[in-house]
């Protein structure tokens, strides 16, 4: 448990740095995943529907995607504070959708954490917290176990060709994606042409927080709440600070009509 805490300690440091010095000495400046060079069902998914609606939900910085065709409902979260998504990493994130509009969890997406895959992450990879460490073996051992539905009190296993967990270096966010078959969905008893998204992270078991100074971080720029190339204002720290110590129960609502219709104009 130790050594996986010193890696997402180093790994939140580097994110915080100008990707232009993570260039150099650390990550590549490209996406980080676990895909190949074939095209994956998420990747058809996309290049046939390139649009989606957008929605802001938790906090600055944070966005929800969507979009669906006659089959499958997509759903990508994007997450820009790096203190937010070490979290996420640590404890593992649940996406959660309510098609009747409310602000129930009965159709769940579970997406593995850190803890899950530490035992098959190479010992290499866990660098100490003064260097910069390589997040891939992280993400590829995460999308290897991949994630799993939680629908109406059973779960159920997802191909590992509709979930992804990626590190977008170019826009500095951690993404989640995820293609839900919208059978699913329909079959709910209620249906509403007003759907929910919602974001799910149990209570912190300890305190995730950054480094405080310049001798913590062995040297590295400080710029607490980074977000894509923005320096966090006092009131974001300080309302990030008080999401981190808290369990994450946030819902926002969406049009479902505007999400099937979006790449059809």
């Amino acid at each position: 448990m130790r050594d996986i805490r010193l890696f997402l300690f180093a790994l939140c440091l580097s994110t915080m740095l100008p990707l232009s010095v993570c260039g150099q000495n650390g990550w590549k400046l490209e996406t980080v995943s676990s895909k190949d060079s074939s095209k994956g069902l998420l990747d058809q998914f996309l290049d046939a529907n390139p649009k989606a609606i957008e929605v802001k939900i938790l906090s600055e910085g944070t966005m929800a995607y969507l979009c669906a065709d006659d089959d499958n409902l997509f759903v990508r979260v994007s997450v820009g504070n790096p203190q937010l998504f070490m979290r996420m990493l640590m404890q593992g994130l649940t996406i959660r959708i309510d098609p009747t509009g409310g602000k129930r969890g009965k159709y769940s997406v579970l997406f593995p954490s850190a803890r899950d895959v530490q035992s098959s992450i190479p010992e290499q990879a866990k660098e100490s917290a003064n260097q910069r460490p390589d997040i891939g073996p992280l993400l590829r051992a995460m999308n290897k176990v991949g994630a799993v539905y939680y629908i109406k009190g059973k779960t159920q296993p997802i191909e590992l060709s509709r979930s992804l967990i990626e590190l977008d270096t170019e826009n500095e966010t951690l993404d989640y994606y995820i293609l839900i078959p919208k059978r699913k969905l329909m079959e709910e008893k209620k249906l509403s042409s007003t759907w929910s998204i919602g974001l799910y992270l149990e209570s912190p078991i300890g305190v995730l927080e950054g480094p405080r100074s310049d001798k913590e971080t062995q040297g590295f720029p400080q710029q607490k709440g980074h977000i894509q190339g923005r320096p966090s204002q006092p009131s974001e720290d300080r309302n990030m600070e008080k999401l981190m110590k808290k369990k994450i129960n946030v819902w926002e609502m969406f049009s479902i009509d505007d999400v099937n219709s979006i790449n059809l104009k």
